[in-house]
């Protein structure tokens, strides 16, 4: 099925976001080059000039461009942390448009990957001062009372052996896929039930972690990813 631009992004906004980085790349419009005015892009992309002041505050608030009071708005320097909230604007919408289903699945199979390589890496690389944090995370999802503070600890959690990895591209990754779904853990009204599943995998997966223990870790890290995942497609 072929998803036009309309269809994809939830907002005229996101829609000029999107087009935007176009317009920056294909023109390799450098950092510090100064934008067309409001009305000349409004002609191009045919966007209403609201939209447009309206996108280039959002883009002005993700570091892809700066604007300067009466002098205009100039292209920033991209980094991966604009990359990432990029990419959530793009779900984000893909997720808002009733029309098209969100790509739930998808982003749980990619939390798996990651999750999975994040736990073997750490088996290898935590120190026992690390250890010690990871144990906290352990700790503190136990005494969690409600489903906020629930997903809060258990981002915490996979965070926290994604640091450890040693893996920058990892840590990135897993704090946006703790974003694309934390819209779905919230509305879930089943998701508090499986605390004491949670508490009980987290446990067990530090405790293989600790005993260095690289098979039994990333059995129990993929078993723990996929569990979510599996109610989800049952739904």
């Amino acid at each position: 099925m072929n998803i036009t631009s309309d269809q994809l992004f939830s907002s005229e906004e996101d829609r000029f976001l999107f087009y935007l980085i176009q317009y920056i790349k294909n023109k390799n419009l450098q950092p510090g080059v100064k934008l067309p005015s409001i009305r000349k892009l409004s002609t191009e992309m045919n966007i209403s000039s609201s939209q447009i002041r309206s996108g280039f505050l959002k883009a002005n608030s993700l570091g892809i461009i700066t604007m300067i009071p009466r002098s205009g708005c100039f292209v920033s320097k991209f980094d991966f942390g604009s990359i990432l909230n990029i990419l959530t604007i793009i779900y984000t919408s893909f997720y808002l448009n009733e029309n098209n289903t969100h790509p739930l699945i998808e982003i749980y199979d990619l939390k798996t990957i990651l999750e999975i390589g994040a736990t073997k890496t750490a088996v290898s690389r935590c120190t026992p001062e690390e250890l010690l944090v990871i144990k906290g995370c352990v700790d503190k999802i136990k005494t969690v009372s409600n489903v906020e503070e629930m997903i809060a600890q258990d981002e915490e959690f996979h965070n926290t052996i994604a640091l450890y990895s040693r893996n920058s591209l990892v840590l990135s990754l897993t704090t946006l896929i703790q974003q694309l779904i934390r819209k779905s853990r919230l509305e879930d009204s089943e998701y508090f039930s499986a605390l004491e599943q949670v508490i009980t995998d987290h446990e067990t997966i530090y405790n293989a972690i600790k005993d260095k223990n690289q098979e039994l870790a990333i059995s129990l890290a993929e078993v723990h990813s996929d569990r979510k995942k599996n109610r989800l497609m049952k739904k």
